[in-house]
């Protein structure tokens, strides 16, 4: 009945079927209110359901059940009320299988499956609505909207009691390459052009005149720091996960997970100074008592753009 009722549903086509065959074991017991957790970021789902199983001669129908099955990571029986974990449940290089024998003299157990979850499916069970383009632009700060619902609800109702996906992740791309274009040094520029030029220069005439243009740079650095140094403490302090968080603000019920590099670099120097985007993560959590979730993510773009200006001119280069 479960892998008809959830027919469409990718994610539960071979994990529910599966399932559904282990149910079939327990024809001897009642089982009662499925519930299920999926872990996005783990990628894997546990189902939970409450099982009463007689002490009469209904319990000792078969001796093992063999619960082997594909793409199960775990299987548990816990006894009732101390929650205890059953020895009935016995593993083996080749699966899983129930000593009925060994089932202890509680009356009521939960079982609980823990099964393989791929990211791409827990993303066909949810509704996005999000744009890499600004939604609002107001006093320097960049707004983005999000939106995301639980699909399927009339279906998942009929097979769970309890649904929750924890830590349901969407991504952001922030564009900072006009940020980082109007805020770099032409000075400093300059000086990384020499660098390159004399990298990859072969004739002796140009190379002496390129290396007499970056004396007479060095000279004129004062308390400047070296290039290199510099591009290691502006990844530091401006593409980092943590750097970047002080310049993004997200609204509940999403939280900010990380921050990471696009893989494009800003192409207005020689080097890979800053990159052209800032792929932002946030997650949220969705279950029946809360299907849907709202809210926007905040770029302060003049605060981004005012702290670059304040590095370069902390470091002796003025625009």
């Amino acid at each position: 009945m479960i892998s008809e009722t959830i027919t469409g549903l990718n994610l539960f086509k071979t994990s529910m079927s599966t399932i559904a065959k282990i149910y079939e074991h327990f024809k001897f017991a009642d089982p009662q209110g499925r519930s299920i957790e999926i872990s996005y970021t783990a990628q894997e789902m546990e189902v939970t359901m409450l099982l009463s199983i007689p002490t009469g001669y209904k319990r000792w129908g078969a001796n093992k059940i063999h619960l082997n099955y594909p793409n199960i990571k775990d299987i548990k029986l816990k006894t009732i009320p101390f929650f205890n974990d059953s020895t009935a449940i016995i593993k083996t290089e080749h699966g899983y299988y129930l000593d009925v024998k060994k089932l202890e003299d509680c009356e009521q157990f939960v079982l609980i499956i823990k099964h393989d979850a791929p990211q791409s499916s827990l993303r066909e069970l949810v509704s996005i609505q999000e744009s890499d383009a600004p939604t609002h632009y107001d006093n320097g700060i960049e707004e983005y909207w999000l939106s995301v619902a639980l699909k399927k609800r009339d279906i998942l109702d009929k097979i769970f009691s309890g649904f929750n996906i924890s830590n349901f992740e969407n991504h952001f791309t922030i564009n900072i390459h006009n940020s980082v274009a109007t805020t770099i040094p032409k000075t400093f520029v300059n000086r990384l052009n020499n660098i390159s030029k004399y990298i990859h220069e072969t004739d002796r005439e140009k190379m002496t005149k390129i290396a007499h243009q970056r004396l007479k740079q060095q000279r004129e650095k004062r308390q400047q720091e070296d290039e290199r140094v510099l591009i290691s403490e502006l990844r530091s302090n401006f593409c980092t996960s943590n750097s970047f968080l002080k310049f993004i603000k997200i609204d509940e019920p999403f939280r900010y997970k990380e921050a990471i590099q696009g893989l494009d670099c800003f192409d207005g120097v020689p080097f890979d100074v800053f990159p052209k985007t800032m792929d932002v993560i946030s997650s949220t959590n969705i279950d029946f008592d809360h299907p849907t979730a709202e809210g926007k993510l905040y770029f302060k773009k003049t605060t981004f753009e005012e702290e670059i200006d304040n590095f370069f001119e902390t470091n002796g280069y003025l625009k």
